[in-house]
């Protein structure tokens, strides 16, 4: 029982708040992710030195995060 009404409030709170949308640039992978972090308001945790220098990330704009 319990179950289902966290369920039924989480479909609830998903239909009130619109998916998010995106618009990043091509850039290098850190700055990308970290625009990443703040457009679909998630903690998003990576290495940061894994990832810069030279690494590149596709833009991505829209609902969905089309890759352009």
């Amino acid at each position: 029982m319990l179950l289902a009404a966290l369920v039924a409030a989480a479909a609830v709170a998903r239909a009130q708040n619109p998916p998010p949308e995106f618009a990043i640039d091509a850039q290098d992978a850190d700055m990308a992710l970290t625009l990443f972090s703040d457009q679909s308001r998630l903690q998003i945790l990576f290495d940061y030195n894994a990832v810069q220098g030279g690494r590149r990330a596709r833009s991505a704009d829209g609902a969905r995060g089309r890759a352009r």
